[in-house]
C-alpha cells in the first residue's frame, strides 16, 4: 500500500489528519502555497510523519500521524475556513502468531515478513501454547493447558487473567474461540465446553462430552457469528446455536474415506468453513453440512503437515506448518503459495495464529485563508 501524500492533496492509507494552507490574494490574482519540497515540509508541524524524497508520509512503523503546513500571514483582512472530510477505507490486517517457545510474532504484509513482538509471553510459566483467539475489541487471548492469557496491545504485553479456568477439573483446554458478542469458549480434552462472558476472567461449563466419546478430541473449533462449530478426531462435525449448551452432529465423517482426523479449522468473511488435515484442505459452503476437498496436497512436494489455518478479513487463507513455513491462498483454498520460510528460526511450531484488523480510515483537514483587498 502507498502510505504517502503529495502536494497536500494526495491520499494516504492510514488514520492520519492533514491540514493544508491555501492563501488567496485579492479577487484578481491568487497565490497558492504548496508543500512539495523538503524545506517546505520542514517549516510545518508534524508528528509520526516524515519527508521521503518527493512526498510526505508516515514514519517507519507508524499507522497514524499528523502534518500541518506552515500558515502564512495574509497581510490584510482575511476570512478563514476549515474544511474537513473523512474517507472510510478497507482495513488492513495484522497477523499475530504464537509458537511453542512462548514467543509472539507479527506480520504487517500478509505473512511475507515477521518480527518478534514478545519474547516469552508467559515468563516463568513454561513454554507452550495450545491455541489463540482474538475478540472484536482487538484483544488477544492465548490458551495454554488450563491458563488463559490476555493482551490488550496486540501482543506486546500479556497478563494471566485465569490460571485454572476449569477449577478442580484436570482436563486441559485444546481450542479457544470468540463469538460475535465477544464471548469466549474453550473446548477441552474430555470434549467439555466452557464459556466466559467477561473477557476470560471467569468461566462456566456449558456442556459435557458433546460427542459422547472418551477419546475423540476436538481439534477444530470456531465461532461464526453466534454459532459454534466443533470437529473431533473421528472427523465428525458438530454445531451449537445456543452458546454451547446443546450440540447437533451436522456431518458424520467430513472427509469420507480419507481417514479420521483434523488439525485445525477456520472460516472466511463469506462464512465458508475450512478444515486442514495433514496436507489436505476441505471446505464447506453450507454451514458444515457437506464438505469438498479443495486441495489434497497444499504444499506440493514438501512433507510437513499443517498446524494452523486462518483467514483474514478479505478471505485470504494462511497455513502455518510444522517447519514454521507460511502458505497462503487467495482462491478459497484451491491453490497455495509459500509466503514465508521458517518465520521464527526453528523456535518451535506455530500453534496459534489470528488476524487483527487495523483501521485505515483517513481524516483530511484543509485550512483556507482568503485575503480581501480594496
Amino acid at each position: 500500500m502507498d502510505r504517502s501524500f503529495k502536494n497536500l492533496f494526495f491520499v494516504c492509507i492510514a488514520t492520519i489528519s492533514f491540514a493544508g494552507a491555501i492563501l488567496f490574494i485579492s479577487n484578481v490574482y491568487a497565490a497558492i502555497f504548496i508543500d512539495d519540497t523538503q524545506p517546505e515540509f520542514d517549516v510545518g508541524t508534524y508528528s509520526n510523519t516524515a519527508w521521503d524524497t518527493d512526498h510526505a508520509g508516515l514514519s517507519l512503523g507508524q499507522t497514524s500521524g499528523n502534518f500541518t503546513s506552515k500558515v502564512f500571514d495574509a497581510g490584510a483582512e482575511a476570512k478563514w475556513n476549515q474544511i474537513t472530510w473523512s474517507e472510510n477505507l478497507v482495513s488492513a490486517d495484522k497477523l499475530i502468531a504464537a509458537d511453542n517457545s512462548a514467543d509472539v510474532w507479527k506480520s504487517l504484509d500478509n505473512a511475507g515478513t515477521w518480527s518478534l513482538v514478545k519474547d516469552d509471553y508467559n515468563s516463568t510459566d513454561g513454554n507452550g501454547v495450545s491455541d489463540m483467539a482474538a475478540d472484536g475489541l482487538g484483544n488477544l487471548f492465548i490458551l495454554k493447558n488450563q491458563d488463559v492469557w490476555k493482551s490488550t496491545d496486540q501482543g506486546a504485553t500479556w497478563t494471566k487473567i485465569n490460571d485454572d479456568y476449569n477449577g478442580s477439573e484436570s482436563q486441559n483446554g485444546l481450542r479457544i474461540a470468540c463469538d460475535s458478542s465477544n464471548n469466549l469458549y474453550i473446548a477441552e480434552g474430555d470434549e467439555d465446553i466452557w464459556m466466559s462472558a467477561d473477557g476470560g476472567a471467569t468461566w462456566t461449563k456449558k456442556a459435557a462430552n458433546i460427542n459422547e466419546s472418551a477419546d475423540n478430541n476436538i481439534n477444530g473449533f470456531v465461532a461464526v457469528g453466534s454459532s459454534l462449530y466443533a470437529v473431533d478426531t473421528a472427523a465428525d462435525v458438530w454445531k451449537s446455536d445456543d452458546s454451547g449448551i446443546t450440540w447437533t452432529k451436522v456431518n458424520d465423517n467430513y472427509n469420507e474415506t480419507d481417514g479420521n482426523g483434523i488439525d485445525y479449522m477456520t472460516y472466511d468473511q463469506d462464512l465458508n468453513l475450512y478444515i486442514v488435515y495433514n496436507q489436505d484442505v476441505w471446505k464447506s459452503t453450507d454451514q458444515g453440512l457437506s464438505w469438498t476437498k479443495v486441495n489434497d496436497n497444499y504444499n506440493g512436494s514438501e512433507i510437513n503437515d499443517a498446524t494452523v489455518i486462518v483467514a483474514n478479513s478479505t478471505g485470504q487463507l494462511f497455513i502455518a506448518e510444522g517447519d514454521e513455513d507460511i502458505w497462503t491462498s487467495a482462491d478459497g483454498g484451491a491453490t497455495w503459495t509459500k509466503q514465508a520460510t521458517n518465520i521464527n528460526g526453528t523456535n518451535g511450531n506455530i500453534f496459534g495464529m489470528v488476524h487483527v484488523p487495523v483501521s485505515t480510515d483517513i481524516v483530511f483537514q484543509f485550512v483556507q485563508a482568503m485575503t480581501i483587498r480594496p
